[in-house]
């Protein structure tokens, strides 16, 4: 381990990125048909000036603690966020989600088929297709990995693959190419948000039986474009090209071995030691540029910096709908009238960022861009504050039947500055927010338990590919403690009976009608959380990395397409 990575790894602490290990369960209904070309891949912009080449090493740095020491790169167990780059590059998913467009192309999948039912989907599998270890794959080794994905023998490392597969019944071998999917009740997202996650990435069963669990995640043999060489646990994670590499999804726009010798990801969780590694030529790529290095980085010719916008939810407070105050409607309104997100972007994240007052993230499919929730209007908040009955008292802080206007905020102890801003906002308005900072595991605890009227939790928003996000967050099924991702603790039945039409509707149109309306209904009756702002996943390469491709969710990161040239490698 170099010096430098070594001083990162000893100030290290535990980074979760855009809520992808607690991302929701579910996820995308697109179109399952062909598309068009792939959306421009990062570190592109100066690709007109050469050509594509082959050779040199690409030498990742992750703005994370965990991803070295990730429990394990086995697809269904635990991985967390960045675990899942990796895996996305040693093994293949069945389809593919394109980033261009939200449709479904092949992967080790050619083609499918989905009865009318909604029960049953019967691929077919790509042949001539092998394993890192020489095993063929074919439709036993589909059936052993989803199987295998939906085991609750494995729980909880494999909790939200489980999640993911809540609708699985079984796979059936036709024959060698095929397979059939049963499900247990119609599953219209099944194929971008379950066989398209890089946690269902098909594994080798020689491999699996060989090592066993959980030893095989340590020693991983996928069909993806690059093998597995060496894991140093605490500095790097090594892979190499798979030369016999032809079966690449459309959505890459290429086929053949990928045009890298290697791969080296390296784990600086320190915003300046993972920025200095860049600038010093320790690695040419970082991952989770901070907002306060984005001007710095983008002004140096030696640097591209590129900006990508995330798919989910934005950056939010969770406002808890059961407990006194935030139950109140008006409290609720006048808390998204009170904070000046333009302000928020500015002061926190040096207006890097986008303000938001919508629920999904504007690339989501199915975004209703007029589903807004109440803009920054001070003057407004203190009105629908009076007219509720909130009076200012003597010291400036609103009472109503006697009882001041006092709000309970919580959020983790190394989050950046959000709630402290709320609460000065919040202030000039009468309310009072009385803020705690915790650890995340009592911040979770909280969330659990419903102590809270305001919570701050997920710096980058929720990541996910589809409106079926909608159903997480606020179906009452999700809601703590039979769930985690209903942070508001919405109660709604007519929502809940919206939402789960919407969630089995297979009418791509009648489809989006449902969610544009629920988007509506959410933003305009029910106001159940203040968005704040999207908040973009930065990448700074060095001059001469070209086409590191971001996925749909704009989390993870496709590298099969990227190439480097001399002088950066």
């Amino acid at each position: 381990m170099t010096e430098l990575g070594r001083r990162a790894f000893l100030k290290a602490t535990l980074v979760t990125l855009g809520g992808a290990a607690l991302a929701a369960c579910g996820g995308t209904a697109a179109p399952a048909s062909s598309g068009s070309a792939a959306a421009s891949p990062a570190g592109s912009g100066a690709a007109a000036s050469a050509s594509p080449q082959a050779g040199g090493v690409l030498k990742l740095a992750f703005p994370a603690a965990e991803s070295p020491d990730t429990p394990s790169l086995d697809p269904p167990m635990r991985i967390l966020t960045y675990g899942n780059i990796i895996t996305d590059t040693i093994y293949d998913t069945l389809v593919y989600q394109d980033p261009s467009d939200n449709t479904i192309k092949p992967g080790l999948a050619e083609s499918w088929d989905v009865s009318d039912d909604g029960l049953t989907y019967t691929l077919k599998l790509r042949k001539g297709v092998k394993f890192h270890d020489g095993t063929p794959f074919n439709a036993d080794a589909v059936k052993f990995s989803l199987d295998r994905a939906a085991d609750k023998q494995y729980a909880p490392n494999n909790a939200y693959t489980i999640s993911l597969m809540a609708d699985y019944k079984t796979t059936q071998v036709v024959d060698d190419s095929t397979v059939k999917i049963q499900l247990e009740h119609p599953r219209v997202n099944l194929l971008s948000s379950t066989l398209g996650r890089s946690y269902l990435g098909i594994v080798s069963p020689t491999a699996v039986q060989k090592y066993g669990v959980p030893a095989y995640g340590e020693h991983p043999v996928g069909t993806g474009p690059f093998r597995f060489v060496e894991w140093a646990k605490g500095d790097h994670i090594t892979l190499e090209r798979n030369p016999d590499y032809q079966w690449a999804s459309p959505i890459f726009k290429r086929n053949g071995p990928p045009l890298l010798d290697r791969i080296e990801f390296h784990y600086i969780a320190e915003n300046a030691t993972r920025v200095a590694a860049l600038q010093s030529g320790e690695v040419n790529a970082i991952g989770g540029v901070p907002e306060s290095d984005m001007g710095r980085l983008s002004s140096d010719p030696r640097f591209e910096v590129i900006k990508v916008q995330k798919n989910g939810s934005p950056v939010r407070i969770s406002v808890n709908n059961d407990l006194a105050p935030t139950n109140e409607l008006a409290v609720r309104i006048a808390l998204n009238q009170a904070i000046d997100r333009e302000g928020l972007n500015k002061t926190v994240f040096f207006g890097q960022d986008t303000v938001s007052q919508s629920l999904l993230e504007s690339k989501m499919l199915d975004f209703n861009p007029d589903a807004l929730l109440p803009k920054y209007d001070m003057e407004a908040a203190k009105k629908t504050l009076d007219d509720a009955g909130w009076k200012a008292g003597s010291d400036g802080i609103r009472v109503k039947d006697g009882k001041r206007l006092e709000l309970v905020g919580v959020t983790f102890d190394s989050a950046p500055g959000v709630m402290e801003f709320a609460q000065a906002e919040l202030k000039k308005v009468g309310m009072d927010l009385k803020l705690e900072k915790v650890s995340s595991a009592a911040e979770d605890q909280r969330l659990q338990a419903g102590t809270f009227n305001l919570l701050f939790r997920l710096p980058f928003g929720w990541t996910n590919e589809d409106p079926h996000l909608l159903y997480a967050h606020y179906d009452s099924k999700n809601q703590p403690p039979k769930g985690t991702s209903n942070d508001d603790r919405i109660h709604n039945d007519q929502l809940d009976q919206m939402l789960e039409q919407a969630d089995q509707e297979k009418d791509p149109a009648k489809r989006k009608d449902l969610y544009f309306k629920i988007q509506d209904m959410l933003a305009k009756q029910i106001v159940p959380n203040v968005p704040l702002i999207s908040r973009y996943q930065n990448l700074a390469v060095k001059k001469g990395v070209h086409d590191i491709m971001p996925d749909i969710r704009g989390t993870y990161l496709y590298l099969y397409p990227a190439w480097i040239e001399p002088n950066a490698r």
